[in-house]
């Protein structure tokens, strides 16, 4: 049997089948323009009017509370990682310390298990007042101590 026989009997369906993908591309990519265009008048529309921006070289413009807020933001971070557990390695639990220059912020802590992972945070500094449950952990110390120098 010599090779490229029956193979003008496939021909007709190969070619209908070639052209019926072609149409389709071809109503895809119409119908991809037009909704280009409308996404494009859309947003024309709500584009601001011409010249209505600030020059490129003006600086810009911050409201003077949250000026004050950034200079006294959480400006100092540690992290400190561990094993929770002695069966888990790798390190995976961790807390951070985000406080600003007086102490104040708080402590993310996150405990990895085995099978589950727990996350807490503590507002600092603690209120003398607060129960057990608000007190630091020794990692959680050793986080804010290192923030803190």
């Amino acid at each position: 049997m010599p090779l490229g026989c029956g193979i003008g009997r496939y021909s007709g369906g190969v070619t209908l089948a070639a052209l019926v993908i072609a149409v389709v591309a071809l109503v895809l990519a119409a119908v991809a323009v037009r909704r280009t265009g409308v996404v494009e008048r859309r947003a024309r529309a709500w584009a601001p009017a011409p010249g209505s921006y600030a020059a490129a070289s003006d600086p810009p413009m911050k409201p003077a509370p949250i000026q004050a807020a950034a200079a006294a933001g959480l400006s100092r971070v540690a992290v400190v990682r561990y094993d929770a557990f002695k069966d888990v390695g790798g390190e995976l639990s961790y807390s951070v310390a985000l406080v600003d220059d007086q102490g104040e912020g708080l402590v993310l802590t996150t405990i990895n298990g085995r099978t589950e992972t727990r996350t807490y945070v503590k507002e600092l500094p603690i209120a003398a007042e607060a129960d057990g449950a608000s007190k630091l952990s020794p990692e959680e110390v050793e986080a804010l101590r290192k923030a803190m120098s």
